[in-house]
């Protein structure tokens, strides 16, 4: 197993060595200049989950490019996103309710960075995520960037800690939309979050048709599906025999028995998160494979006693695979990573152990099942890490899964190792 993992682990860092982590992406977009000059050209988009301090920028007739701060230009405009560059409050207080702080004072840094707009017109609406702090969201008015103000902490009320909430975001929201009355009662309802605060600023505009307002598309989780196809080798080992069973029934102790190869082959479905060019997805498999194994012991007791000892062992799984996938363009082809669990409910089993005894030249043959019905597992899980490489549709991927087996017999378990090759396309 470590022999297969250091492999794996090897190949991954070969596939993923030349690329670098951020890959150039340049399509059309444009600059805002200091002087409110808009200058048309190309843009290194990334995907941004975390909002950038600079973009690098090239014109339409240059090939070099140019990398700009946050504070050397206005903002920029690219694949329908807008941002603008300013000097922020950022509250950096944590929100998870088991490392809450016992003070309504902000915990602010100021950082210079692009703010993405959610919502843009006379009123306007940005978000901000970093490394360092929860998201935070900003109006503009008289052309300054202010924070909304929201701390999540705790206060104790008759002794008990008690999650509270400093809300002043809203008495700036109903100060800052105080031309539209219509919104009065859903500001004290709008919660912290960019869905609901994009919803509020929507209903604000619903009326105000005059001019064309800019909202940031929601973004969605797009799919992918297809079919898979290829091979398995899979290995078995057993830690140790079955105490109960008859000495006469045991196959060897310790011996690995014939490795099975068969088919594999199903379907996948891939779920693109957004915000990192579809680098990570969420990669779900139903798969069907199987495997057979076959041991052979001879126990010699004396000249006129001896065993030959056959075990058999076949099963058909349906396996439900769920892995995280990581993935990188290189040139033409896309590499790709991927680690998650597997679980197998086990349709089929076949576990049978036939002992031939010889005594005085006396021949017999008994059949045993291999296993005590209460020893039978009836599901398999394991891990799966794997690599593989994609072009246009199609996509081959060597993995490794090594799972719990068949026999669930405590301090008795048996070793089960398959490595895949299989070859997919996508609709």
């Amino acid at each position: 197993m470590k022999n297969s993992l250091l492999f794996l682990i090897f190949l991954c860092l070969f596939i993923f060595n030349k690329p670098a982590i951020s890959q150039e992406n340049f399509i059309s977009g444009y600059i805002i200049t200091p002087g409110n000059d808009t200058i048309f050209g190309f843009i290194d988009y990334q995907n941004w989950g975390i909002n950038p301090k600079q973009v690098v920028f090239k014109n339409l007739d240059s090939i070099e490019s140019k990398t700009y701060a946050a504070s050397e230009i206005q903002g920029f405009f690219v694949n329908n996103e807008m941002y603008t560059g300013a000097i922020v409050d950022v509250e950096v207080s944590p929100r998870e309710t088991g490392s809450l702080d016992f003070y309504p004072d902000l915990n602010l840094k100021q950082d210079t960075v692009f703010l993405m707009a959610l919502v843009s017109r006379n009123k306007s609406l940005y978000y901000l995520n970093t490394l360092y702090s929860a998201e935070n969201f900003y109006i503009e008015e008289n052309g300054k960037i202010l924070l909304l103000v929201y701390k999540r902490y705790t206060k104790n009320i008759s002794g008990k800690p008690v999650v509270t909430e400093n809300n002043s975001y809203v008495g700036q929201l109903t100060y800052y939309l105080r031309d539209n009355d219509e919104v009065r009662e859903k500001i004290r309802t709008t919660i912290y979050t960019k869905k609901s605060l994009v919803n509020l600023f929507m209903q604000y505009f619903e009326n105000q048709s005059s001019h064309s307002v800019y909202v940031k598309e929601k973004e969605k989780i797009s799919t992918e599906y297809g079919l898979l196809l290829g091979g398995t080798l899979t290995t078995l080992r057993f830690k140790e025999t079955e105490r109960d069973i008859w000495v006469e029934k045991k196959c060897k102790e310790g011996e690995p028995w014939t490795p099975s190869k068969d088919l594999t082959g199903g379907v996948f479905l891939n779920l693109l998160l957004p915000r990192n060019m579809d680098r990570f997805s969420i990669s779900n498999e139903l798969l069907l494979t199987s495997c057979s194994f076959y041991n052979e012991y001879f126990l010699y007791v004396h000249e006129d006693l001896y065993y030959s000892n056959r075990g058999r062992l076949e099963y058909l799984y349906l396996k439900l695979n769920t892995m995280v996938r990581y993935q990188l363009k290189i040139e033409n082809f896309t590499g790709f990573i991927k680690l998650g669990f597997s679980n197998s409910p086990i349709i089929k089993s076949h576990a049978k152990l036939e002992v031939n005894k010889t005594f005085h030249n006396v021949f017999s043959a008994y059949d045993y099942p291999f296993f005590k019905s209460q020893n039978i597992k009836k599901w398999d899980h394991g891990l799966i890490i794997g690599t593989g490489m994609s072009y246009k549709k199609f996509h081959t991927e060597i993995r490794f899964e090594p799972s719990v087996g068949f026999s669930k017999r405590y301090g008795e378990p048996s070793n089960v190792r398959r490595y895949y090759f299989i070859m997919g396309y996508t609709f």
